[in-house]
């Protein structure tokens, strides 16, 4: 005759049986969770916070759409493009610039002209100097050019061009209206592509991404539920492991 079973001995059996269940339906989230939180602790020694994120899914998920660029400067072989405060050569990032106005070619110098600051470059890409407002220059800019080697700037006050020493930091009027300006092109094609595949939002980076998915954020409301279930789900395994090794004893 069978030897029955009594109420704790079912109760064990119960608990057994559904921490087995759930610890094994946990397996893939005590992965991840472990995997993040390993991460975001040694963040500061891998230079997780200066890692941008460039992958058009994951910019997706966040609600990010790379903008892009319909017009470009080309200057000295080279594509300038502006996009969201980001000046592009060529498809590379090289530096910080608020709604490219244009880019000549002055001497050995690229200058290039944001809304409210000049970008002077070497033949390198490396960055000379910023001029802007104290150094007596009118912004916001509405287009720069060129005239007889000397640099010609258009700004909004006042609403006349006029020529821009970038040794002296002199401005002088202009005794003609012969300025070759700096004119935007349709941006190529595979320009676009280019630069649309490293475009980067400056607060969005791999820190970031690893403490959203450590937190469930990433995937949205759900993902914090599903994470939120799961914390109440180890603290079962938790409590039931406990009083299964405990009954062992």
């Amino acid at each position: 005759m069978p030897k029955k079973q009594t109420p704790r001995s079912k109760l064990r059996f119960t608990l057994l049986k559904w921490h087995r269940r759930i610890g094994a339906s946990l397996a893939v989230i005590v992965i991840l969770l472990s995997v993040t939180g390993l991460l975001l602790n040694h963040s500061d020694q891998l230079q997780l916070a200066q890692e941008k994120l460039t992958s058009r899914w994951v910019l997706g998920m966040y609600g990010v759409k790379a903008p892009i660029p319909a017009q470009s400067f080309f200057v000295e072989d080279r594509w300038f493009s502006g996009v969201d405060k980001h000046l592009y050569v060529d498809g590379v990032e090289v530096g910080y610039c608020l709604n490219l106005k244009g880019v000549v070619s002055l001497g050995r110098l690229l200058v290039v002209a944001c809304e409210k600051n000049l970008i002077l470059l070497t033949s390198e890409l490396e960055v000379v100097e910023r001029l802007s407002e104290p150094h007596g220059l009118p912004v916001p800019f509405n287009r720069i050019g060129l005239q007889d080697g000397y640099l010609v700037v258009d700004a909004e006050h006042p609403n006349k061009p006029r020529r821009f020493d970038i040794d002296q930091l002199s401005l002088t009027p202009l005794l003609e209206n012969s300025v070759q300006w700096s004119a935007s092109l349709d941006t190529p094609q595979p320009l676009q592509d280019i630069i649309a595949s490293v475009y980067t939002v400056d607060d969005l980076n791999v820190e970031r991404l690893l403490l959203d998915v450590h937190s469930g954020r990433f995937f949205g409301p759900l993902g914090v539920w599903i994470v939120d279930l799961s914390a109440l789900l180890f603290l079962f395994l938790s409590c039931s492991g406990f009083w299964l090794w405990w009954r062992r004893r």
